[in-house]
Parts: C-alpha cells; sequence; structure tokens
C-alpha cells in the first residue's frame, strides 16, 4: 500500500518500523524454537482451554511461516504512515485500548461459545485492521493504493476491511472471525482519545442547544410595504 504519491520502500520500512518487524521476527523464532515446551500462548474460550495469560500472549503467537510473514509484510505497509499520522503516544493509547476492548469483548464471547469448534485467536492481524481504521480516521481525504489498484479513499477501504469481516464471520463462524470483526469496531474508539474530535461534538451540542433556544422565539410579521396603519377605534391618534 501506498499512502501518498511518490512513496519508497525506505519511506514505509523506516527503522522503527523495521525494528517492530525484527521484535516479532525474533519472537516468531523463538516460539517455533521452543515448540512443545510451552504452554498454550493462543486464546481459547473458556472451557476449551481458556488460561489466564493467554490474553497478553496471543498476539506474540503468530502461527505458521506463511501467516507470520503476511503479517510482518502488511504491518510494514500500514505502519509508518499510522505512526505520523498519530503519533507514539497516541498510538500506543489506541492500541491498547483497542486491545482490551477486543479482547474482553472475546473472551466474553467465548464464555456462551459451545464447544472446541469455535477456534483459537492468535496473531497481529486485529492490529493490521486497526492500523488501517486509525490511518483513515486520522487523514479522512487520503488515497491509497493497494498493490494494482488505483488510488481509494482511506476512509473507503476502513469500510471494507470491516464488511470483510462481517462476510468472513457469517460463512465461517468462529472465535477468530468474531474477534477480528471485534478488533475493527475497538479501533474506531480513537474518536475517544481524538481532542479535536471532542471539540467537534462540543461544538455540534452547543449548536443545537442554540437552534433550540432560538426556537422558543415567535417572530412576528409587519404588515405590507406601504401599507398605512389601521386604527380599531375612531378616537385612537397614531403618532
Amino acid at each position: 500500500m501506498d499512502f501518498q504519491r511518490g512513496s519508497t520502500f525506505a519511506s514505509l520500512f523506516t527503522p522503527r518500523v523495521l525494528w517492530l518487524i525484527g521484535a516479532l521476527v525474533f519472537v516468531h523464532v523463538a516460539l517455533v524454537s521452543a515448540a512443545g515446551q510451552l504452554p498454550q500462548l493462543a486464546l481459547l474460550p473458556f472451557g476449551a482451554g481458556f488460561l489466564p495469560w493467554q490474553p497478553l500472549t496471543y498476539t506474540l503467537y503468530q502461527g505458521t511461516h506463511a501467516s507470520a510473514f503476511m503479517g510482518w509484510l502488511v504491518i510494514g505497509f500500514l505502519a509508518e504512515g499510522t505512526w505520523k499520522s498519530l503519533g507514539t503516544r497516541k498510538l500506543l493509547l489506541a492500541t491498547g485500548l483497542a486491545w482490551a476492548l477486543a479482547t474482553t469483548a472475546t473472551i466474553a464471547a467465548g464464555t456462551v461459545w459451545l464447544g472446541t469448534g469455535s477456534g483459537q485467536v492468535y496473531g497481529v492481524f486485529w492490529w493490521v485492521s486497526a492500523l488501517l481504521v486509525w490511518f483513515a480516521l486520522a487523514n479522512r481525504h487520503a488515497r491509497v493504493s493497494v498493490f494494482f489498484t488505483g488510488p481509494i479513499p482511506a476512509m473507503w477501504m476502513a469500510y471494507a476491511f470491516g464488511a470483510i469481516g462481517l462476510l468472513r464471520l457469517l460463512f465461517d463462524p468462529t472465535l477468530s472471525n468474531l474477534h477480528q470483526v471485534f478488533a475493527w469496531g475497538a479501533a474506531w474508539s480513537l474518536l475517544l482519545l481524538d481532542e479535536d474530535q471532542w471539540r467537534r461534538w462540543r461544538l455540534l451540542r452547543r449548536k443545537r442547544q442554540i437552534e433550540k433556544e432560538l426556537s422558543r422565539f415567535t417572530v412576528l410579521e409587519g404588515g405590507k410595504s406601504g401599507e398605512r396603519p389601521r386604527r380599531s377605534r375612531g378616537d385612537e391618534h397614531l403618532n
């Protein structure tokens, strides 16, 4: 994905993004090397293997090599543009908030999920969809090029990710697909951290209050231009 005309590989895969991907690669290699020696790290529903540490570890477990590589690649294309748009502090806050909301909702759903067929939750793709939503919210008029397509409005891409997630959940109802939908929805909580958004909401609320106050006044229409005022009684005098 390109976030601006003329963006290059170097402008997307900046040192901090490479450090992030390097950390994910290191964790993946370490977990693969310790296969069979570690407890279950992916998130499982209650009654099907849930363990207390899984909400903190399921993102670190990245599945197969192919799945892990795709996650690193997409993060490489998305992370820098979103990082620049939000800043480090807001990106960390948004990530924590989205993780907390999506994970809590997924665990709650897991308590009523029947059997082990619900699947397990793992990987970084929940963060990938959140990154796209955050970039779109921070750059509402931006256009992105996805692989070989032409420029597409970023907000369209954000909505498309949500629609695709819902379709996947409809045709393959698993806890993992449900978690993706929760993560996409939780990503919109970035609006709660946006001071400008709060300011817009306050101004919009004030506007409605003023309109409501003005609606209480009654406008009295005057007579037609050029008409002489009429006297209701003959003894009245007009000055």
